[in-house]
């Protein structure tokens, strides 16, 4: 089997992806706000329906971290696969959201 290690920091990383106590709101932002700026099709359609599945799980574990490890142990592998699957995507989506030219982040830049 091949392991992947992924570092995350507050160095190159920050402002570029969201820190653990803002994932939830910008989970969130992704399953509100996405299908409003997009046109929806059945590919976003099923990536907003999995993170819907699996944003409850924040409020239960630490972190999505260790939810994943949950899953992982308790050999739920599909389960497993399918929360890396969406976080891979959230990542790469996170990387086009500029939260500075954000209205949700920045009300006052709304009335311009």
């Amino acid at each position: 089997m091949t392991k992947i290690t992924y570092l995350l920091g507050a160095g190159a990383s920050y402002k570029a992806i969201p820190i653990v106590s803002e994932l939830e709101e910008r989970l969130e932002y992704h399953v509100e706000f996405l299908p409003l700026k997009y046109r929806s099709d059945k590919n976003l359609k099923a990536y907003i329906d999995t993170l819907k599945k699996f944003i409850p799980h924040l409020h239960h574990y630490t972190s999505i971290d260790t939810y994943a490890k949950f899953l992982k142990l308790k050999g739920e592998n599909e389960e497993y696969d399918q929360l890396k699957n969406v976080l891979t995507m959230f990542f790469m989506l996170e990387q086009f959201v500029d939260l500075a030219f954000d209205p949700v982040h920045n009300p006052e830049d709304k009335a311009e």
